[in-house]
């Protein structure tokens, strides 16, 4: 099978797995997983080293450090150019975008510019989403993630995903070197700005699932969650179904 130039967006609330699906997927279907949360800290950080020119980074670098919303125009303009990377419209090599988009506008930037071809709205059950968010953890070293949260109560099968399970060991193999397992949290990963963060998503998400079905053009899935990384191949068939891809 192949998913080369298949461009899929992925949204859902903070703690329901996005992140986990796209890299599992695409590292399955061998396509980039465009993350813009990721992208914006580290180009961010790297504007603040001064070691990044013309990523729009250091415009939107002034908006974070003031708490300013970053407007629509700036942030499609760096998402926008982030996924020109990729190649032209007919040699694009395909991706999983999650992050984004975030409003109507956001997504008709997506439609108008060709940059989506289906949808999946990911969901999860508020306080699945808080245990799994406070259980979140990243090996700085190799860039793995991992989650101690032990979900395994009203229909939920979710153990924790550890260093020791297949396909997500650590340490790995770094630079021809073996990583130095160190673990961190992400520093807003708390109750108070959890709490912020998942208000201010009720109103996104809805929003932009609300978007993509009045402009049209794209498949919209919804697909609800109740056992974690076990249903990577349930949603991987969900999506190639929509392309017509058999395994």
């Amino acid at each position: 099978m192949s998913m080369l130039g298949k461009r899929i967006v992925f949204i859902g609330a903070p703690g329901v797995g996005k992140g986990t699906f796209a890299k599992l997927l695409c590292k399955r279907w061998n396509i980039p997983h465009i993350c813009v949360g990721d992208m914006l800290r580290d180009d961010v950080n790297k504007s603040a080293a001064g070691s990044l020119n013309n990523s729009g980074a250091d415009e939107i670098a002034i908006f974070m450090k003031r708490g300013m919303l970053i407007p629509d125009s700036t942030i499609c303009k760096y998402v926008g150019m982030k996924l020109k990377t990729l190649g032209n419209d007919n040699t694009r090599s395909g991706y999983i975008l999650d992050g984004f988009p975030r409003s109507k506008a956001q997504v008709k930037y997506l439609l108008d510019n060709d940059f989506v071809d289906v949808v999946v709205h990911i969901t999860l059950d508020r306080w699945v989403s808080i245990d799994k968010i406070l259980g979140r953890r990243r090996c700085v070293t190799c860039g793995n993630d991992f989650n101690v949260a032990n979900v395994m109560t009203d229909g939920y099968n979710m153990p924790p995903i550890l260093p020791t399970d297949e396909g997500y060991q650590c340490p790995q193999i770094v630079l021809g070197k073996l990583c130095e397992p160190n673990f961190s949290t992400r520093s807003d990963d708390n109750v108070e700005s959890l709490t912020k963060r998942l208000e201010s998503y009720d109103v996104e998400t809805t929003v932009a699932v609300e978007s993509f079905k009045e402009f049209g053009g794209v498949a919209l899935h919804h697909f609800p969650v109740k056992k974690g990384i076990e249903e990577a191949d349930d949603l991987a068939e969900v999506i190639m179904q929509w392309f017509n891809i058999r395994k």
